[in-house]
């Protein structure tokens, strides 16, 4: 087959390209928004929740060591050997 006449195949590009180039205007005229849903905002109030708990409870692990120090803090050998094999 014999193509003649080239500006004719230009020709027919030519409305693809300005259908390309509206949409790409038009495009540009949106504004991306971000609107969080109400689980991510209850996520986000438990993270902010379990981030300000500290993983050591200091005053309980004080009171421990202090009883310890002064002999007063006597542990049953039966209910340490009941905790061990309930954690594992």
């Amino acid at each position: 087959m014999k193509i003649t006449g080239i500006n004719n195949v230009q020709g027919v590009m030519r409305p693809m390209e300005t259908t390309a180039k509206a949409r790409v205007e038009k495009s540009r005229g949106a504004v991306d928004a971000y609107e969080p849903t109400v689980l991510a905002g209850d996520f986000n109030l438990a993270r902010k929740a379990i981030l300000a708990t500290p993983d050591i409870r200091t005053a309980k692990v004080d009171d421990i060591v202090n009883r310890m120090a002064v002999g007063e803090y006597n542990v049953a050998a039966g209910d340490l050997a009941a905790r061990i094999m309930a954690q594992s």
